[in-house]
């Protein structure tokens, strides 16, 4: 897909901070000596970020370079990238294609019992949360449900599962979670602490708006050691942290990544149905 250089300066602008034109009122001009804009070298020189510091602008339709500095010096790509994923995605999907997370079911229903297995499907949506499975339970009983006779399976198959975004970024760090075609609360589990006594009461929980489920698929044991901060295993099902006392104070919480996404989501999919 080619961008021209108006929708790729249009999709640069959408990343950045919103500022309203047109009705906002102007500062009064202050008398006094203005400072001529700077130029693109004096910018990188006065930032001592000039030899680290790569671009390249291109207009597509005729292939003339328009600003560049370094590019070809080798650097991670900026935030900034997204905006092609987002456009590629567009491109294909559709601006009106919406992700799905279905509740099927094998059998049929006699006096409020599923005579089969019911299924929690995944389609691959980014930004399913606890919420949005509690309103399916809720679906599930004004259809009449109150029980089955089979099991409750999950189907993550629609995207490949991929356990982390990137291999060099810390195990602890929420942003580093899985990708799986079934994600719940960005595949991650909320880890809460607070100091009681000679010890801490910890929990995690896959929290929302609405509801705050505990989970048992991912546990947490907090430990006298000086380093590291976190460490982890995934052990017969179930994901294992431990966490420095050291580094802990007297309370607080942080989200952290979860590795097996379908385990996660069946589990908190099963409590509230419960």
């Amino acid at each position: 897909m080619r961008l021209t250089r108006r929708e790729l300066l249009a999709g640069v602008a959408a990343s950045l901070p919103l500022v309203a034109y047109g009705q906002v009122a102007r500062p009064p001009a202050r008398a006094g000596r203005i400072t001529p804009a700077l130029s693109l070298e004096q910018i990188l020189a006065n930032s001592g970020l000039s030899r680290n510091t790569g671009f390249a602008l291109v207009d597509l339709q005729n292939g003339r370079e328009l600003e560049a500095h370094n590019p070809r010096l080798a650097r991670p790509p900026a935030s900034v990238t997204k905006i092609m994923t987002a456009l590629y995605a567009e491109d294909r999907l559709g601006a009106d294609y919406r992700f799905e997370t279905r509740v099927m079911a094998s059998g049929s229903i006699a006096g409020g019992v599923l005579q089969g297995d019911l299924y929690l499907v995944g389609g691959g949506d980014p930004q399913l949360d606890t919420d949005d499975l509690n309103v399916m339970v809720g679906q599930i009983k004004a259809a009449g449900i109150s029980r089955i006779s089979g099991r409750m399976l999950v189907v993550s198959s629609a995207l490949p599962w991929i356990e982390k975004i990137n291999q060099n970024q810390p195990m602890q760090a929420g942003y580093n979670a899985s990708i799986s075609g079934l994600n719940l609360n960005y595949n991650r589990v909320y880890f809460e602490w607070k100091r009681e006594n000679s010890g801490y009461r910890v929990s995690m929980d896959a929290r929302s708006e609405q509801v705050r489920p505990q989970v048992s698929v991912a546990q947490m044991r907090v430990v006298r050691r000086s380093s590291p901060t976190y460490a982890y295993a995934r052990e017969d099902g179930v994901e294992r942290w431990s966490v420095s006392s050291a580094a802990l104070g007297r309370g607080g919480g942080r989200w952290l990544p979860v590795r097996d996404p379908a385990r996660y989501a069946a589990e908190v999919f099963q409590v509230l149905a419960a």
